[in-house]
């Protein structure tokens, strides 16, 4: 009884420095924006994971490619100018939240061949969603993740990142970045509606959240 009461009045305390702790991250993370965007549009960089940089730079062309595919037409992305794509992807990459997005999946795909290569976790199929597939209530929902999760991890080898995957609030903050750049153009604009429209239409998948750290608990 002693214990648990003063485990409870320390609750206060403990709150107030795991806040303390998370404000410190956002602070941090914020700070880092600037050089990350300076490091994705320098040609080259020895600072930070090269890896990490060319993924998000990839995965920031890949939607503006896409986005070309909108405003454009559904054509062959060979056929998008080299300077189109730069241009929607230097629009992007001033695009914080969609940067933010960006470089997590980047680093969330680096520690999952990280744990591959360590420890022989598969990256579609971990410990904890095998069990779960064997689960009479949760195997059609684990059936329908693994196929997400394999879809996923097919995309991020690719560099690519579907519009559909974006959560939402990141989809409207690339939106209103795309909007900003046509400006008052009216036809543009009302193709960039068009391309909200149609990407708000498609069903998400399953949504992919982060596995790694139940299947190393529960592997």
């Amino acid at each position: 009884m002693t214990d648990q009461a003063a485990f409870q009045a320390d609750l206060p305390g403990a709150e107030a420095a795991l806040r303390r702790e998370l404000a410190r991250g956002d602070a941090v993370g914020a700070a880092a924006l600037p050089v990350l965007r300076h490091l994705v549009a320098a040609e080259e960089t020895a600072l930070l994971s090269e890896e990490v940089l060319a993924r998000v730079r990839g995965m920031l062309a890949d939607v503006a490619s896409q986005v070309l595919d909108g405003l454009i037409g559904d054509t062959d992305r060979g056929m998008h100018a080299p300077d189109d794509v730069g241009l929607l992807t230097r629009t992007f990459l001033q695009d914080e939240r969609l940067l933010q997005h960006v470089h997590a999946l980047a680093l969330e795909w680096q520690l999952t061949e990280t744990l591959q290569e360590s420890m022989a976790l598969d990256p579609v199929s971990p410990p904890l969603l095998q069990r779960l597939l064997q689960d009479e209530q949760l195997g059609e929902p684990a059936r329908r993740f693994l196929k997400s999760q394999a879809q996923w991890c097919q995309a991020q080898r690719r560099m690519a990142l579907p519009l559909a995957e974006l959560p939402l609030n990141v989809l409207q903050s690339a939106i209103e970045s795309l909007r900003k750049l046509v400006g008052a153009d009216a036809a543009l604009s009302a193709r960039v509606s068009d391309v909200e429209a149609r990407v708000r239409r498609i069903e998400p998948k399953f949504p992919v959240a982060w596995i790694w750290p139940c299947s190393c608990a529960t592997g």
